[in-house]
């Protein structure tokens, strides 16, 4: 029987380490995707300073291809993200960005079609503005990774608080059991008690 109980409890405490990895896996890759962004917003800028000083189309043009191309590697890291997400028992409060990442994508769209046609004022009007879409989507990604770090280490708090109290109540009940009877014959009522804080404790440990 103490064999089952501690394979039974050894069983549990993985699934809690799993699930503890997991979130710190998507919490790592939610930290690096939002460095990526940043980088990207700071390289549209640098494309908006380069399309001011007139520089040659061809350039523009490669150097927007690579950022387009790097855009789409980072929405699919996220989209990757949100569905490790979903499996966890409590998952992050994550947003999409369907919006956000349309806007950018038509944009991007907008500045290859102005550079092809070698229209350097809409061209450059096209990079400033995904310039501002992606410095405003690294902002938000960034709101939206703290709160979601916040939330989780409330949760935390609040468990921890709770399986506190409940050890407390353990406490208290088992010596309220135990100091009246010290003198006393193990009776049968003393014994039932004694099996609901075991009971009890179970729980707490579950938690």
């Amino acid at each position: 029987k103490e064999m089952e109980v501690s394979l039974d409890d050894l069983s549990k405490q993985l699934d809690k380490n799993i699930e503890l990895l997991k979130r710190m896996q998507i919490e790592q890759n939610l930290h690096m995707i939002n460095e990526q962004i940043k980088q990207l917003a700071e390289k549209q800028k640098n494309i908006s300073e380069k399309a001011k000083n007139n520089e040659e189309f061809s350039q523009l043009q490669e150097q927007t291809e690579r950022n387009k191309k790097e855009f789409e590697n980072i929405k699919e890291q996220y989209r990757n993200a949100l569905e490790k997400n979903k499996d966890l028992e409590k998952p992050f409060m994550l947003f999409e960005f369907k919006n956000e990442n349309e806007n950018i994508d038509k944009e991007f769209q907008t500045t290859e079609e102005q550079i092809e046609k070698k229209n350097r004022k809409k061209s450059e009007q096209s990079i400033n503005k995904n310039r501002e879409n992606l410095d405003n989507y690294a902002s938000m990604f960034q709101q939206m990774l703290d709160q979601a770090i916040m939330q989780q280490n409330s949760e935390n708090l609040n468990d921890l608080l709770q399986i506190l109290d409940n050890l407390v109540i353990f406490s208290f009940n088992q010596e309220k059991l135990i100091l009246p009877n010290y003198d006393q014959n193990f009776s049968s009522d003393i014994f039932r008690r004694q099996k609901s804080l075991q009971s009890d404790f179970v729980i707490i440990q579950d938690s």
